[in-house]
């Protein structure tokens, strides 16, 4: 007997092993990139400004194009149950019956042309997602950041509409027509509704001989530019743009005669030519003379 117990004691043994599992870390964007440079050595071979030339200049990845390709068909992820099962069923069914009614719908044949909607083709199975039942088990994981930093975030709209086909330049539609955007233009403050930066008419709603001389020479409101005051206790007299600020739509404009620096509306001068200038700037009441010759021509 004791023999016995011995053998049976030495035949069993107790251990315990703790087995650990490494987990694989991905591999972030920032050091695929780093693993991905060449590491070797690289000379300097001129200083331009604040730019530095080197024998292996880096690569610009602004000028990459990315594209996010578009997704044309989802696959639901579906655990098998039964539940599952009979929501695919109702699927088919259900398409089964619009293919039906659209062939009895007659015609001599089906327009090439015609698709589904991508809305429509890749919407979520019936009574997985409803107000009463929100079943989120068909969606994919989410992104991981990784995803996110392979693609610089000023160009995911373009990389979007690559993966739908646009091209830059190129048209879309089935005529491909080319068709400019349209760009926005802010107001200028302080300028109403209904009004435009055009330059207004002379008193009379006529344009001037000096108007037309300035359309002709397509004469800019800019810095330099010589012009005629309309309004104030400066009118008739000429000056030059010594400053624009467009956000209040007023101009700074040194009077010729006075040499001194008025504020006013840049609707309250009119643009003029320099010859224009050169000749009546240092008149004191051209204005006057001009009235006077026409009302001297309206009596005749």
């Amino acid at each position: 007997m004791a023999d016995n117990d011995e053998s049976v004691k030495s035949g069993l043994s107790f251990g315990f092993s703790k087995k650990i599992n490494s987990k694989k870390l991905q591999k972030s964007a920032v050091s695929e990139d780093i693993a991905s440079e060449d590491h070797s050595k690289d000379f300097v071979t001129s200083l331009e400004g604040k730019e530095v030339k080197s024998t292996k200049p880096k690569q610009d990845r602004s000028s990459k194009k990315y594209v996010i390709p578009l997704i044309k068909e989802n696959k639901w992820r579906t655990s098998g149950n039964e539940m599952d099962d009979k929501a695919a069923k109702e699927i088919i069914e259900d398409s089964s019956k619009s293919n039906e009614n659209w062939v009895d719908r007659g015609g001599d044949g089906v327009d090439p042309n015609l698709q589904v909607p991508l809305l429509m083709k890749n919407r979520v199975p019936a009574g997985f997602e409803t107000d009463e039942k929100l079943n989120v088990v068909l969606r994919p994981d989410a992104p991981d950041t990784v995803d996110y930093e392979e693609i610089p975030i000023d160009h995911f709209g373009k990389a979007m509409l690559r993966g739908m086909g646009w091209e830059e330049g190129k048209g879309i539609g089935k005529n491909e027509k080319a068709i400019a955007p349209y760009e926005a233009v802010m107001r200028t403050k302080g300028l109403g509704l209904g009004a435009d930066k055009k330059q207004p008419t002379g008193e009379n709603g006529n344009n001037s001989e000096s108007n037309e001389k300035s359309q002709d020479q397509n004469i800019d409101m800019k810095k330099g530019s010589h012009c005629v005051f309309l309004k104030g206790s400066n009118k008739d007299m000429y000056g030059t743009i010594e400053g624009i600020d467009e956000d209040n739509a007023r101009v700074m404009v040194k009077i010729a005669i006075t040499g001194k620096t008025d504020t006013l509306s840049q609707f309250s001068i009119k643009l003029v030519s320099k010859k224009e200038f050169d000749k009546y700037s240092k008149y004191i009441n051209k204005g006057k003379a001009d009235r006077f010759k026409e009302d001297e021509k309206k009596a005749k």
